[in-house]
C-alpha cells in the first residue's frame, strides 16, 4: 500500500522534475514484487493450515486487516493506467479494465465479511478502540477512485459503468466510515489516547478524508468527459446535466472533504510529538504512509483542478515528507524484519465461539497481534 501510494505521487508531482516518472515507475514494480510475496505467503497458509487460516477472521485486530489487500491491489490497478497504457497501449488498458473489477470484487468482501465476523463472533470495548475499525470499509472508496483513473482510459461506455461503479462503491463505504470515525472522536474523548503501540492509528482517517475527496474530484471530472455537448444527445438533458452538476459538486466537497484532514492532521501530528520518544516501532508505523499518501493524492488532483499555487506548493511538500518517511520506515521495516523483532506467526489456541450478548470474550483475542 504504501509503496503503491508512492509511487502514484511521485508520478502526479506537481512540479516538472526530470527522472520522478522513472522512480515511480521503480516504484510500482517494487510494490508488486511485494504485493505478490505476501499475498503469497498468506495463499500458502491458507493451503497448507487451512483452520488457522480460518480463526484469523476471528481475531477481532488482525481480520480488520483484510482491507488491506484490495487497497494494495488498487494501487497496482492505477499503476497500470499511469505506466502501463503509455507503453503497451490497448494491452494495458485492458488489464486496467480487468484488474478494476477483480478489485472490486475484494473491495467488496471486505466491505461486507469482516464486520459481519465484527458483528457475529468479535468482543469490542470503546476503551480498546482504535481507527482500524474502519479499515475493512475503506477498500471501497480507494476502488472508487480507481474507477476514475481507469475510466480516463477506456471507451466511453465503458466509462460510464466505471463512473456509477464508483459513485456506488463511494456511497457504500464513506458514510459507514465517517460513522466509526466519529465514534473514534467519542472513545478520544471518553477514554483519552490509545495505547502507545497503536497511537500511530490516530492518523488513519486521513485515510478517508483524501479517498473521499480525491474520488469526488476525479468522479467529477469523469462525469463531465462523459456527458458534455459533444458526447451526448440534447434529449438526454437530465444526463448532460448531471455531467456539469457531478464537476461542480465534486469540486465543493472535495473541498469540504479535504478541510477534515486539515484540522485531523496537525492535532494528531501534535498528539505523535509528544509521545514520540515512547512509541515502539511496528508495523503499524505504516499508517503513516498510504493515509497521508491518499491525502496528498487530492491535493494534486485539488491543484489540477483549481490551478492554485497554495495547493501545489502543499501537494510537492506532502510527496517530499512521506517520501523521506518512506525511506525511513522501510529502513526500519528490513532492519526490524532481520533481526527478528517484527513479524509473529498467529497460533490460535481454542477453538472459536460465537459473541452473544453477555457471553466471555472469545478466544481469537488472545491471538498474537502481529502483522
Amino acid at each position: 500500500m504504501g509503496t503503491g501510494i508512492m509511487s502514484q505521487l511521485l508520478y502526479t508531482f506537481p512540479y516538472p522534475i526530470s527522472g520522478l516518472e522513472q522512480l515511480g515507475w521503480a516504484f510500482w514494480w517494487l510494490n508488486i514484487v511485494l504485493f505478490t510475496l505476501f499475498t503469497g505467503m498468506q495463499l500458502a497458509q491458507i493451503v497448507i493450515f487451512p483452520k488457522e487460516a480460518l480463526l484469523m477472521l476471528h481475531d477481532p485486530t488482525q481480520s480488520l486487516f483484510v482491507g488491506a489487500i484490495p487497497m494494495g491491489f488498487a494501487t497496482i490497478v492505477n499503476g497500470i493506467v499511469f505506466f502501463c497504457v503509455p507503453r503497451f497501449g490497448s494491452p494495458a488498458v485492458e488489464a486496467a479494465w480487468v484488474t478494476f473489477w477483480i478489485d472490486t470484487g475484494l473491495s467488496l468482501i471486505s466491505g461486507w465479511l469482516v464486520p459481519y465476523y465484527m458483528f457475529v463472533y468479535h468482543r469490542h470495548r470503546m476503551e480498546t478502540m482504535t481507527s482500524v475499525w474502519f479499515f475493512p470499509m475503506v477498500p471501497g472508496v480507494v476502488t472508487a477512485l480507481s474507477a476514475a483513473i481507469v475510466a480516463k482510459v477506456v471507451d466511453s461506455g465503458r466509462a460510464t459503468q466505471l463512473l456509477f461503479t464508483g459513485y456506488v462503491l463511494w456511497g457504500m463505504t464513506i458514510p459507514i466510515a465517517f460513522i466509526v470515525i466519529a465514534i473514534f472522536f467519542q472513545r478520544l474523548m471518553l477514554h483519552n489516547l490509545p495505547a502507545k503501540e497503536s497511537l500511530v492509528s490516530c492518523l488513519l482517517p486521513m485515510g478517508p478524508f483524501g479517498a473521499s475527496s480525491g474520488a469526488l474530484l476525479s468522479l467529477g471530472m469523469v462525469a463531465m468527459d462523459v456527458f458534455n455537448e459533444r458526447t451526448t444527445p440534447r434529449a438526454d438533458a437530465a444526463l448532460l446535466s448531471f455531467g456539469h452538476s457531478a464537476a461542480g459538486v465534486g469540486l465543493v466537497a472535495g473541498l469540504i472533504f479535504w478541510g477534515f484532514g486539515v484540522w485531523w492532521l496537525p492535532m494528531t501530528a501534535s498528539l505523535l510529538c509528544s509521545h514520540w520518544g515512547s512509541l515502539p516501532f511496528n508495523m503499524g508505523w505504516w499508517a503513516f504512509i498510504f493515509p497521508m499518501g491518499i491525502y496528498c493524492a487530492a491535493t494534486d488532483t485539488l491543484a489540477k483542478l483549481t490551478g492554485l499555487q497554495f495547493f501545489q506548493v502543499m501537494g510537492a511538500m506532502l510527496t517530499v515528507a512521506i517520501f523521506l518517511g518512506w525511506v525511513c520506515i522501510m529502513g526500519m521495516t528490513v532492519v526490524r524484519a532481520w533481526q527478528g523483532h517484527l513479524f509473529r506467526a498467529y497460533s490460535p489456541s481454542q477453538p472459536m465461539v460465537k459473541v452473544h450478548a453477555g457471553s466471555p470474550e472469545p478466544s481469537a483475542r488472545n491471538g498474537t497481534n502481529g502483522v
